[in-house]
């Protein structure tokens, strides 16, 4: 039950949800920006050095562990 459409699920929080509540909203596709706004190529030509300079407060993921699903997701 995704409260705004268009966005998929990508990952499942285990433990830290305190961290993930934290995370910095500022940056979202509201404010014109973003890959919807149509001004990525400066972020793709750039890279994290783009996006560090310009987006101080940018939230990054450094790890994620990928885990297969069972038969049937059971995983998930």
């Amino acid at each position: 039950n995704d409260p705004e459409p268009g966005y998929a699920p990508f990952a499942r929080v285990v433990t830290g949800l305190d961290v993930v509540q934290r995370i910095f909203a500022g940056y979202g596709e509201t404010s014109g920006g973003g890959m919807r706004g149509g001004r990525q190529d400066a972020m793709f030509d750039g890279g994290n050095r783009y996006l560090d300079a310009n987006f101080p407060k940018l939230d990054q993921l450094v790890r994620v562990e990928i885990i297969v699903a069972g038969r049937n997701g059971a995983n998930l």
